[in-house]
């Protein structure tokens, strides 16, 4: 992620999320993780790979976008992915919901993130971590920031071109907040164009790299 890249992003962002504090949105940072079997390193380990786990967060996040679609909640923010040290990659999400609404789309969102292996130990705890953001003191945007512009996000780029997983996806309804359109646009033309550039990055370094055997 070159500097004007991501210099553009963190701008659209805070767009967006001056407009949600204007409108009374409130704010979450989310992470979600999986089950111990996609984990290499629990003893539960069924041999999944970070592919088959990622399809698995997708599917908890459709089924927890199908129920605010049919309970009339909208919601807008982006998630970041990040791998474990085991290579088992887990969410961070920056959602911006309506107040009056946000605690009912929370526990849909737990009820679903849980709704697979979710007596299982720890899952309670530490499955679903959701954390409101208190705009009066401090900016949601700034959070993210500090997770996208550490180095290790950068050095992460062959395990994200490996397993086919874009490192960050704006969410949402853009009804919420009422972003401008083009700033809206923008963002997301920014995240498509940086997993574009990983993609040719990481095949032009596989390709100069010395056959094995």
């Amino acid at each position: 992620m070159n500097y004007d890249s991501f210099a553009r992003l963190v701008q659209a962002l805070r767009t967006l999320e001056g407009r949600a504090q204007r409108e009374g949105l409130s704010a979450f940072l989310i992470t979600l993780s999986l089950p111990a079997r996609f984990h290499a390193q629990s003893p539960c380990y069924g041999g999944m790979t970070p592919a088959h786990a990622q399809a698995w967060l997708i599917e908890v996040w459709v089924r927890v976008r199908r129920r605010w679609l049919q309970q009339g909640i909208r919601v807008a923010g982006v998630r970041c992915v990040e791998p474990h040290r085991d290579g088992c990659p887990h969410w961070h999400l920056l959602l911006w919901l309506p107040t009056d609404r946000a605690a009912e789309a929370l526990a849909g969102l737990r009820q679903c993130a849980l709704a697979d292996a979710g007596n299982e130990a720890g899952a309670a705890k530490h499955r679903v971590y959701i954390e409101p953001v208190d705009g009066r003191r401090v900016s949601a945007v700034d959070y993210l920031v500090k997770f996208l512009g550490r180095p290790e996000s950068f050095r992460q780029a062959a395990w994200y071109a490996r397993w086919q997983i874009r490192p960050l996806v704006l969410i949402g309804d853009t009804r919420v907040g009422q972003p401008p359109a083009g700033v809206w646009r923008r963002a997301r033309d920014v995240g498509a164009s940086l997993w574009r550039r990983l993609r040719v990055g990481m095949a032009a370094i596989t390709s100069r790299q010395p056959a094995q055997g």
